[in-house]
This record gives C-alpha cells, structure tokens and sequence, in this order.
C-alpha cells in the first residue's frame, strides 16, 4: 500500500507492446508475455544502468533474456534458460481470441 499512496508505484491497465514513453526511462522492465524480437521502443525506454526481463522467441524456442543498458548505452543481452510464455498481446485478443493472425506487434 505505501508504494501506491507515495506515488512510487503506479498500476496501468494499456496496450504495452511499444512500452511506455510517458514514463521513460525506466530502471527496471519485466515483460510478460513473449515476443518474436525484442521491440526497440523498450531498448530505448531503457535507463542507461537499467536492466530488462523478456522472453524472446517463437511459440516452442523462447528464452528469458536478460538485457542490461550500460551507462554509456550499449545494451548487453543476455540468454539465461528456456522458457513458454504466452504472447505479448492486446487486450481484445487476450478476451476474444488469437484469431489467424501470426504477429501481435501491429497495430489493432
């Protein structure tokens, strides 16, 4: 409770797959669901220190990826073990279905 009322957390309910500007640059980001390739848009929304959770890859190939962007803002990328999530994806395809669509990165 006392990260919500000092304002130090905040809970947003939006379409995250191009990130979120508004807020960048972030010390810490944690996906959670896959993508195919990692956007650029949480590259750049990336705090030079800051370090990033993802899994990348393919419905049976996923990886958690651990990025970090040093203070310089080379991005260093990190492969630590197999995992299976479910797609990054908007919210009327989480309720309604995937539908035949292969890619989730597109605009809806």
């Amino acid at each position: 409770g006392d990260l919500l009322n000092n304002g130090k957390l905040t809970l947003l309910t939006c379409d995250g797959r191009k990130g979120l500007a508004e807020y960048a640059p972030y010390d810490l980001i944690h996906v959670g669901g896959a993508v195919d390739t990692i956007p650029p848009e949480f590259e750049e929304q990336l705090a030079p220190g800051g370090a990033m959770w993802i899994p990348v890859g393919a419905d049976f190939a996923q990886a958690i990826y651990l990025v970090t962007k040093t203070q310089e803002g080379e991005l260093k990328k990190q492969k630590l073990f197999s995992v299976r999530y479910g797609k990054l994806t908007t919210v009327q395809r989480q309720l309604h279905g995937y539908g035949d669509s292969d890619s989730d990165h597109g605009s809806d």
